[in-house]
């Protein structure tokens, strides 16, 4: 059995964002510390719109990440992907059943 670790980024006040989607509290030295830790795990598990906040950034960042296998949590059925890297689930389960087959 597989073992399952939950880490989050957030701000002090426990958001990941602005109302207005904002990210401005993060910072590149946090991105790479998030690299580096990420190297330790099977499987990032995003939610559709951190994933689109991500793309929004710029090139680089999807390019950091193309050695993960990337999760993307995501209800809806926009899911334009052109990352080798990266599958879309529609429910926890699915997630689940996905990492199963890795």
């Amino acid at each position: 059995m597989r073992k399952i670790t939950i880490e989050m980024a957030c701000s002090i006040n426990g958001l990941i964002a602005t109302e207005d989607g904002n990210e401005d509290f993060l910072s590149y030295r946090g991105w790479e510390i998030m690299l580096e830790f990420l190297k330790e795990y099977d499987v990032l598990i995003w939610g559709r719109k951190t994933w689109e906040a991500i793309l929004s950034w710029g090139e680089d960042y999807p390019n950091d990440l193309k050695e993960i296998d990337i999760i993307i949590l995501s209800e809806t059925n926009k899911q334009q992907n052109e990352f080798s890297n990266v599958t879309y689930c529609s429910s926890i389960e699915n997630c689940l059943k996905v990492c199963e087959k890795n």
